[in-house]
């Protein structure tokens, strides 16, 4: 058994690649099952919700120890995110007190229609913070909107029957909900400020090999539709992958691995290509370039700043008192109510610039909340699920 007084110990063990297009599906299937008792979550602390679903997603994929939430937090996370000590000694548990306050807050609150309210906006905030705090190594996006969801049918009733939609294979979704916190305009505002572009050695070569990332996303959401396509899965799946396997061929300049060289030669799903050919061309072009992150979605972040600007924001939202005030009054209140405070108050000007983008930001999520739940009904959701098998079952028989 691990040694449950050190913080910040890393207990997971990865025992495969959990976001291969496989296990997206595998880990799909099991969210689908597990929202059906997501209420059972109702009363939890936030902990216990993450604790409890990542078990249910990521039974045999990750060996998880321990009963804590810092023992999630592992050198093993990719790098520009916080400091993993930082996470695990300050800010997790920062954030975990003040979920639980105001869980309780909207617990005890009498009037249903203000309840209501008030759980959308902590399922908000504690899904924008979940991300930006990156836990665990993987998976974060998804336990964190189940962490969500759960939150959302404890206090909405008329969301009784929503849910988020699924990342199945191949990138299988209709969800505009950012899984990537350098994704989020709130982030990304803070990330620009400070960010230089790439050194003059960024080769008009190296330019167009990353162009290639572009086209092989443009594959695969050419395979990502609903409904059996004309001609069968099968037909569909062997011409993207011929058109993958051609798009290989034009790039010059990285040494694909034997296991590339050996899926154009046998064959196989056009996902898996995909996904595997995108990374090797991040991987070789981040050896190529240090200092700086080049992403198999396409992104081009230096690794630091990255960092810095997500710690920036978490401490001065999760430790200052004036930040946590901010989330508190913005979960009690709204954004509008707090939005006219901080206008009055004496703080320094730039938390108060950052604490009015962060109530923009929750202003954005809360309409975006309220279309996707309201979009993903029961029957919506289970015919994605149904969808995702009839795909899995074709490329089973093929």
């Amino acid at each position: 058994m691990p040694d449950e007084s050190t913080p910040g110990e890393s207990i997971i063990k990865e025992r495969k690649n959990t976001d291969s297009s496989e296990n997206r599906g595998i880990r799909g299937e099991r969210q689908f099952e597990f929202e059906k008792g997501i209420s059972r979550l109702a009363g939890e602390s936030v902990a216990e919700r993450y604790l409890k679903i990542r078990r249910e997603l990521f039974g045999d994929t990750l060996t998880l120890s321990g009963k804590r939430m810092d023992q999630l937090v592992s050198d093993e996370t990719p790098v520009g995110f916080p400091d993993r000590k930082l996470v695990a000694e300050e800010l997790l548990p920062s954030y975990c007190r003040i979920v639980d306050e105001l869980h309780e807050c909207v617990t005890v609150e009498t009037d249903l229609g203000k309840k209501a309210e008030m759980g959308r906006r902590l399922a908000v905030m504690a899904y924008i913070l979940g991300v930006i705090l990156h836990q665990a190594p993987d998976g974060n996006g998804q336990t964190n909107k189940l962490v969500s969801l759960s939150y959302v049918r404890e206090f909405c009733p008329e969301y009784s029957h929503s849910y988020f939609p699924i990342k199945y294979d191949d990138g299988f979704s209709d969800d505009s909900i950012y899984d990537s916190s350098t994704d989020l305009p709130l982030v990304r505002k803070y990330f620009e400020k400070i960010t230089s572009t790439l050194p003059t050695q960024w080769s008009q070569e190296d330019r167009g090999v990353f162009s290639k990332i572009e086209e092989f996303k443009k594959i695969d959401k050419r395979d990502n539709i609903v409904g059996a396509p004309e001609g069968g899965w099968e037909q569909r799946w062997n011409e993207s992958f011929q058109m993958m396997k051609a798009l290989v061929e034009k790039i010059e300049g990285i040494n694909f691995s034997d296991r590339v060289m050996t899926m154009l030669k046998e064959g196989g799903r056009p996902g898996s290509l995909s996904t595997l050919v995108r990374g090797e061309i991040a991987e070789a072009l981040n050896r190529r370039y240090p200092g700086y992150h080049f992403s198999m979605s396409g992104d081009i972040a230096p690794h630091p700043k990255s960092a810095v600007v997500k710690e920036f924001v978490l401490t001065s939202l999760l430790t200052a008192p004036e930040g946590v005030e901010t989330l508190r009054e913005y979960v009690l209140l709204g954004a509008e109510d707090v939005r006219k405070r901080l206008v009055k108050q004496a703080w320094d000007e730039r938390m108060v610039e950052l604490y009015g983008d962060t109530l923009e930001q929750f202003e954005v999520f809360e309409m975006e909340f309220g279309r996707v739940l309201s979009a993903e009904t029961e029957g919506v959701h289970r015919r994605k699920l149904e969808e995702h098998m009839q795909r899995k079952s074709a490329f089973e028989r093929s």
